[in-house]
């Protein structure tokens, strides 16, 4: 513990000496700006740190009425701008989202009640929502052209940001704008790739709404990330209880809790190296949890962002993932714009080196090549943080740090189950009472033989493959399913790879479902553009992808989870039946089912929607 402080303080010091002077560090998450009424829900922010660049992903999940709305972020100088694939947030989230597991050999049911073995709680969005379409990206030079930017747009500065902004010195501001839908929605994922840029958290210029921001951050680099001068606290497994009635956990009260609402607490929910490559199985073999590069380069292909058979991209992936040999420096595609000055970029891998091409599944899939650029795979961790900034307030700038481990698995057991809510009333054995996570989702599996016995800490890896997330029942977006429920959803066939499509299918403009009474799950195939599914207060849905069925048994369109009170939709807009005993060959994952909506869909794509880069900056 003496020599990992010490470690931790030589870090902080080095950095903070190095930037002693520079106060006006262009590098931020980014500030919203909305001409009406609108409340982030999350930020999501990704940082990939190599050698010689800083690389931030950003794009921020609200809730609104309705209207224009803005992200401005700013970047320094030879910083290059892409709009990235929804897909690669998506994988991060997969790969590191809390799965929550009953106490091993306990009875997590009611008194009298029964259900699946293998239930568990997802905690986190898996499913896709498209994101919003750009309707203008524009460089401005600096703080004073973002004032009148900003002034002819409509939007509103508070004087706190104008502060702030104007401190940015040297900085140019990239503005990307939207007309935002009523509801909840999502922006797209703006990438800024910086080089020579010090390792940081950028969260100053990010600031909650009317309520408390919850800020999901991933870190990218040579080791567990530390945040330099903030408070790491942790949620105990002793306070973990599952509660009975609900079919779910204490796990976001105790988050929260364990946060409280203080900007200078993170909470880290996963980190190691294996959730870059490697698939861990769960639930006795019936569900896993998928890597990010299976996920990434397996959405990217569904969204047209890709190369149509992702298979031989995941297979090099998978293996430079396990290599001594450094990624040679990559060249983003810098598809919106490189500011100046900048010497131009080019790719020359020596002896010895990974060559980033190979890291690369299409156009629109280079976010692999460009987070791993210089860095050794074997060696390089994801980190996923979790922090909240109270209503109100702004964020702060962390810088970071890494260490050698501990490793944090996402898969955590409770201690104990409280029955205490059970309409028999049934007497709790520990733990509390609380509301449905927000975000989470209520998972059963095929039936198996038993809840798994692993203790807490990393189970076995599985080699299981499936397209992003954990197979069962709920969309993971905030429905809680039943664990004895009718679902509209089946598994056609006994698990086998032969199974045909059992759900409705695609629709090339717009598509969504609704449970049409409590308790039942519903599912529907999504738009070129976008998925919708909704259900009353006890059905949970799945959204289809752009280019295959919503729920299907075949190898790559999605599929339902069996399990012992009959099948439902995936939480992942793709996943995959769930039987005992069955896992999908790595290999080609389309049916010609699949094959043949995505050749009907592509061109209907190309005319319903601009380029995926979106337009080009304006400098």
């Amino acid at each position: 513990m003496g020599a990992a402080m010490a470690r931790r303080r030589w870090v902080a010091a080095a950095i903070l000496g190095m930037l002693a002077a520079d106060v006006g560090r262009a590098e931020a998450a980014g500030a919203w700006l909305s001409s009406a009424a609108l409340t982030p829900t999350e930020q999501r922010v990704a940082i990939a740190v190599g050698p010689s660049r800083t690389t931030l992903w950003t794009s921020l999940r609200f809730d609104a009425t309705g209207g224009a709305m803005a992200i401005i972020v700013p970047a320094p100088p030879g910083a290059s701008l892409d709009l990235s694939s929804d897909a690669w947030f998506e994988a991060l989230e997969v790969a590191t989202a809390p799965r929550l597991f009953p106490p091993p050999g306990g009875d997590p049911f009611c008194p009298g009640k029964s259900g699946s073995p293998n239930l568990f709680q997802l905690d986190g969005p898996i499913s896709h929502t498209a994101s919003l379409t750009p309707q203008e990206i524009t460089v401005l030079a600096d703080a004073s052209a973002l004032a009148g930017w900003t002034a002819q747009a409509g939007f509103a500065v508070s004087t706190s940001l104008q502060t702030a902004l104007a401190k940015l010195t040297g900085a140019r501001f990239v503005a990307v704008r939207f007309n935002a839908p009523t509801g909840a929605g999502v922006t797209p994922t703006l990438r800024v790739a910086m080089p020579s840029a010090p390792p940081l958290l950028p969260l100053a210029l990010t600031r909650a709404g009317g309520e408390d921001l919850r800020v999901t951050a991933w870190i990218i680099g040579p080791g567990r990330a530390d945040l330099i001068g903030a408070t790491e606290v942790l949620v105990a497994p002793s306070a973990l209880a599952w509660k009975a009635k609900e079919g779910d956990t204490t796990y976001e009260d105790q988050r929260a809790s364990a946060l409280a609402s203080d900007p200078t607490r993170f909470l880290v929910e996963a980190a190691g190296h294996p959730a870059l490559g490697q698939t861990l199985s769960i639930a006795d073999g019936t569900a896993s949890v998928d890597s990010v590069v299976t996920t990434f380069f397996e959405r990217a292909a569904a969204y047209g962002d890709g190369d149509f058979n992702a298979s031989p991209c995941i297979a090099f992936a998978d293996n430079a993932l396990v290599s001594t040999a450094p990624v040679a420096a990559s060249c983003p595609h810098a598809a919106l714009g490189v500011l100046p000055p900048a010497a131009p970029c080019t790719e020359a891998p020596g002896a010895g080196e990974i060559d980033p091409k190979k890291l690369r599944c299409g156009p629109g899939a280079d976010d692999l090549a460009v987070a791993l650029s210089g860095l050794t795979p074997a060696s390089t961790w994801v980190t996923r943080q979790s922090l909240v900034l109270p209503a109100g307030a702004p964020g702060t700038d962390w810088f970071l740090g890494f260490t050698s481990g501990p490793a944090q698995s996402p898969v955590l057991y409770a201690t104990s189950v409280d029955a205490s809510g059970c309409p028999d009333g049934g007497a709790p054995q520990g733990g509390t009472t609380s509301s449905n996570a927000s975000s989470s989702g209520f998972f059963t599996t095929s039936s198996g033989s038993g809840i798994i016995s692993t203790g807490v800490g990393n189970p076995a890896g599985g080699s299981g493959a499936g397209v992003g997330g954990s197979s069962g029942s709920g969309d993971g977006s905030g429905s809680v399913a039943p664990a004895v429920a009718d679902a509209a959803c089946t598994c056609a066939g006994a698990g086998t790879q032969a199974a045909a499509d059992a759900c409705s299918s695609d629709s090339s403009s717009s598509s969504g479902c609704n449970s049409g009474t409590s308790g039942s799950d519903a599912c529907s195939g999504s738009s070129s553009d976008s998925s919708a599914c909704s259900g009353s207060s006890d059905s949970s849905a799945c959204s289809g992808s752009s280019s295959s069925s919503a729920c299907s048994g075949s190898s790559d369109s999605s599929a339902c989870s069996g399990s012992s009170s009959g099948s439902a939709c995936s939480g992942a807009d793709f996943g995959k039946c769930s039987m005992t005993g069955t896992h999908r060959p790595r290999g080609p994952r389309f049916s010609i089912l699949a094959l043949a909506a995505f050749a009907l869909l592509a061109p209907l794509r190309r005319r319903g929607r601009k380029r995926r880069g979106g337009p080009r900056a304006r400098a």
